[in-house]
């Protein structure tokens, strides 16, 4: 019974002080670690949209392989292709802009069955190809296309990824 009365009775244990101390320093290191999770969650945006942006780019940049790569009958106008033959499409077409879908396929004899190039699936809510200034331009001594894509920020009409793509026709029929 004495030991428990004594037990009882002891005033061991943290002071105010010690227990302030320590919550201020838990605090710290909670607000460092708010932080920093900031920067994780910026650093993870950034990756994510440039690994968006490459993707849609290989996706229209081999879209466009398939073709030119297969076309023939390509008409030129100031240097750039006007309408190509895309043997793989089965009919005469050019490439347009559209700010929703970006690069659009656009059928010469009936420009109202209009296509985006990629799927819906492809694009992003925050960026949309464009074809480069020079457009898509055509080599007939070579035959070889050459065409720039660029992936574009929506809004801020930022770049984000870009690339200049030389394509040889198979099919060298002009």
């Amino acid at each position: 019974m004495k030991k428990m009365k004594k037990k009882l009775t002891q005033s061991s244990g943290f002071t105010l002080a010690e227990t302030l101390i320590t919550v201020a320093i838990i605090s710290l290191v909670c607000a460092g670690l708010v932080n920093v999770s900031g920067v994780v969650r910026n650093i993870y945006i950034k990756i994510t949209r440039q690994a968006d942006a490459e993707t849609l780019l290989a996706t229209t940049v081999t879209a466009m392989k398939a073709d030119l790569s297969e076309t023939n009958n390509v008409e030129l106008k100031d240097g750039k292709v006007e309408y190509i033959y895309s043997l793989s499409r089965g009919y005469r077409m050019k490439y347009s802009f559209d700010e929703t879908h970006g690069i659009m396929v656009i059928p010469v004899d009936d420009e109202t069955k209009a296509m985006p190039l990629v799927t819906g699936k492809t694009m992003t809510l925050d960026m949309h190809t464009e074809l480069g200034e020079k457009g898509v331009r055509y080599d007939p001594a070579t035959h070889v296309f050459t065409f720039t894509v660029n992936v574009v920020e929506k809004g801020k009409e930022e770049l984000v990824a870009s690339r200049t793509v030389n394509v040889r026709a198979v099919n060298k029929q002009d």
